[in-house]
């Protein structure tokens, strides 16, 4: 079952295992988050599966239902030869 509200909810294990509450990312946080790679913190974000996908379509990953927003982690996009090279980088 799930629990909580607000930007984060509880999955629990109802199987009887003794793991603990897993904390799931809601979409409420989105309006509240900025790609950490535009210099200007302009850049929304939006929900792809397990990313969250800048307007520049770099990708970083939701790890344990909790967004990972650390440039090292983050994926360039498609046809872009690295981060550096990403539009909103150039701001």
């Amino acid at each position: 079952g799930t629990t909580g509200g607000g930007i984060f909810t509880y999955t629990l294990n109802l199987s009887g295992g003794c793991e603990p509450p897993v904390p799931v990312m809601t979409d409420d946080l989105l309006p509240h988050l900025r790609c950490p790679i535009d210099p200007k913190r302009q850049s929304s974000l939006t929900r792809d599966g397990h990313f969250l996908v800048c307007d520049c379509k770099v990708r970083f990953p939701i790890k344990l239902g909790l967004p990972v927003l650390l440039i090292a982690e983050a994926e360039a996009p498609e046809g872009c030869p690295s981060l550096e090279a990403v539009p909103c980088k150039r701001r």
